[in-house]
């Protein structure tokens, strides 16, 4: 969480509107044809968000070439902010549901199969019922192990992403003291409660409308549906990229 307050705290955002010859509201024309302004106040993401709506219907900056990362870097030179939200979210995918395409300085993954990319990390979930030793393996194969979850907000993009109401494979055994040990060996944990059915294999229970719920001990032998969680291949023509 103090990261997460961190963030907000050095925070700011820029809105961008559609408009051909005229921006209002104090919002500059950029070479791109749209308006930009920036605001200089601290908020989180959701609320930064929010306000762009409420100024214009306007929307979070999104940077959809080089060409566009350049005008930024131009736009933000006079001013004292770097860091500033940008109007894009877990899957790679712009708040005007566009996906990514043409831009090459987000940080991407070299490998095959990452699936959703979050926080240096690689998920993918397999919607095929496995047990969990089956489901480890298959993860392996990808160079990965089913899913710790390490901090809320890993406990809610997970839950998210299995969408549907069930019970689903995370990669941690439980102890009789209902500590867990992750496959992948973090050491990070959280949960919302973790009970025992008939096993210490670790389910995740998650509702109808995708929020997390408890983890659940079961037979390693059970079957189910899970997902796979590996580090981010970084690529080598990325990491000396710079905004």
């Amino acid at each position: 969480m103090k990261n997460l307050l961190f963030l907000v705290l050095l925070s700011t955002w820029i809105c961008a509107s559609q408009s051909e010859l005229i921006c209002s509201n104090g919002f500059q024309l950029m070479p791109n044809g749209k308006c930009w302004g920036l605001v200089g106040q601290q908020k989180n993401y959701d609320d930064a968000n929010d306000m762009c709506r409420k100024t214009d219907g306007s929307f979070m900056v999104q940077l959809k070439d080089d060409t566009e990362n350049a005008q930024m870097a131009s736009f933000l030179s006079p001013t004292r902010y770097w860091n500033v939200y940008l109007g894009m979210r877990w899957e790679l995918q712009w708040d005007d549901m566009t996906l990514l395409k043409n831009y090459s300085r987000y940080i991407s993954d070299c490998g095959q199969n990452c699936g959703i990319i979050y926080n240096n990390s690689c998920y993918k979930v397999f919607d095929q019922k496995k047990t969990f030793d089956s489901a480890q393996s298959v993860c392996e194969l990808y160079k990965s192990n089913l899913v710790s979850i390490n901090y809320y907000e890993e406990f809610r993009l997970v839950a998210t992403k299995y969408g549907k109401a069930g019970a689903y494979w995370i990669g941690g055994k439980m102890h009789s003291d209902l500590t867990i040990d992750w496959n992948d060996g973090s050491k990070g944990e959280y949960d919302e409660g973790i009970s025992v059915w008939d096993g210490r294999c670790l389910l995740f229970n998650v509702l109808d409308n995708g929020i997390g719920s408890t983890y659940v001990g079961s037979d390693c032998q059970n079957e189910a549906v899970f997902m796979c969680k590996r580090p981010v291949v970084i690529c080598k023509s990325a990491e000396k990229t710079e905004l």
